[in-house]
This record gives C-alpha cells, structure tokens and sequence, in this order.
C-alpha cells in the first residue's frame, strides 16, 4: 500500500439525484449534465496523483467505461448523514496509509499542487482543511483515526468549517488550512465558475 492515499465522494449520475440546487433553476438534465462535467474535472485532477485513490460511490454507476476504469479501488459508502460516511471511509482506509484525504466532486478550482500541498501539510499537522466560500470544506485531511471530527457537525449549514475547526481545538489536534475554494452548488457558482473559465 502507498504512503498517500485519496478518498473521494460521489454520487451516482442520475437525473434528478444531483445537483439539486442547479436543477431547481436550470432542470433535471443541465444539473446532470453539469455534474457528470464536474466528474470528468475531478478525475482528471486526480489522474497525475501518485498515490492510492479510493472511489466512494453512494450506488456504483452503470457505465463502466467512463467512471470505473480510472485505476480507483472501488467502495460503497455506509452511513445515514454525511459525517457517519465520512467517518466509515476513513475508518476503512486509514489503517492502511498514513495520510489519507478526502474530496468531493463539486470543487473544479481544485488541483493537483494543492491536493499534494495537503500531504505536506500532514507532515507537521494532524488534520488539513480546504475552507469552501460556503462556509464549508472541499477537502479534509488526516493521519489519525479521530471519528470527533464529523459529529455533532450540522452538515450542510454554513457552519460546519467553524464547527469542524472548533473540535480540533477542542481534541487538541494540530491543523492547517489551505487556500479558499469555491463548490459549485448554484447556478450562481456555475456562472462565475465558467466566467473565469472562458
């Protein structure tokens, strides 16, 4: 096993399923077809990434060829809210490596020099956070088994980065944070995304 490892969430590409936010301005197939867009970017970004990279799924997709020939180890995610599948993804990978980070699929600003800035980051710290603009984060990282950190979070709201970093102070748990990102969640974030693009 590699020194390094990624975890990464997603969900299955479905209609109706993703995006949910952008659907209720654009519908149902541009918020699919902006997701399966912001899939594409992810794995691209984690394609130069010397390390193991483990897929998490919420249902494993049907088209094998584009989603699950990318050289990932292909898991299930197990949990009832976001913490609690967090929390049992890293409990199945971390004894195994020792760094592990966790991504989403929405960041599109994400590379790979930040993504490696991470690991470094983990040699001198416990934890590493992405701050997203929402309040949020775009990536977590860690090196020990620490579950404190992704409960009584209120997932979803705008203040799990301040919730997340408070338990770290609490737990005693050295952190570092990276750069500020933007998730595309909005038609807004889609708009000021593709502006910067162009």
């Amino acid at each position: 096993m590699s020194e390094k490892a990624i975890i990464i969430f997603s969900k299955k590409p479905k209609l109706g399923k993703v995006k949910t936010r952008i659907a209720t301005s654009l519908g149902d197939s541009t918020a699919l077809e902006i997701y399966k867009e912001l899939l594409e970017i992810t794995f691209k970004i984690l394609h130069p990434m010397k390390c193991t990279k483990y897929l998490f799924w919420d249902e494993l997709p049907d088209e094998s060829s584009s989603y699950l020939d990318q050289g990932f180890e292909l898991r299930i995610q197990k949990g009832i809210d976001l913490g609690e599948r967090m929390e049992n993804a890293f409990s199945e990978v971390i004894p195994f490596h020792d760094k592990v980070i966790i991504i989403g699929t929405d960041c599109p600003y994400l590379n790979s020099n930040l993504l490696e800035q991470s690991f470094v980051c983990l040699e001198k710290s416990d934890i590493v956070i992405g701050p997203a603009t929402d309040g949020g984060y775009y990536l977590l990282g860690k090196k020990v088994l620490n579950t404190k950190i992704f409960r009584n979070i209120k997932w979803s709201t705008d203040t799990v980065l301040t919730e997340t970093i408070q338990t770290c102070k609490e737990q005693n748990l050295k952190f570092d944070l990276l750069m500020e990102l933007s998730d595309i969640d909005t038609e807004a974030d889609y708009i000021q995304w593709k502006r910067k693009t162009s």
